[in-house]
């Protein structure tokens, strides 16, 4: 993989895992237990469109990478959202950062620098 198609798909990445953190704080605008109509609109929340824009975006980066990339190590690169997803999870939802959540992403990270090489 060359350069520009490492950044492409880190780029991809962090988009996803932006859209992660957003699509939880949309949930946690949602209320249990109402109606269906009220639930639905609901959806509607600021976070829950950011988070859709964010994804429409990513696709669209992700389907232009995959033109040149195979997807077999496309999508190794995009497992560093195991990584990325619960650090942002701690910095800005304030969830806590487990040790072995972090092992297990660090083993990721290093099986995703072994298959793209």
């Amino acid at each position: 993989m060359t350069i520009r198609q490492i950044m492409l798909g880190l780029t991809c990445v962090l988009g996803i895992s932006v859209g992660q953190i957003m699509f939880k704080m949309a949930a946690s605008n949602i209320t249990k237990y109402e109606s269906l109509v009220r639930t639905s609109l609901q959806y509607l929340n600021i976070y829950f469109i950011i988070s859709l824009v964010i994804y429409a975006v990513t696709t669209v980066l992700w389907v232009w990478l995959l033109r040149d990339v195979s997807l077999g190590k496309a999508y190794s690169i995009m497992s560093i959202a195991f990584f990325i997803v619960p650090i942002l999870s701690s910095l800005f939802l304030g969830e806590n950062l487990e040790f072995k959540v972090m092992v297990g992403a660090g083993l990721i990270v290093l099986g995703i620098y072994i298959s793209i090489r």
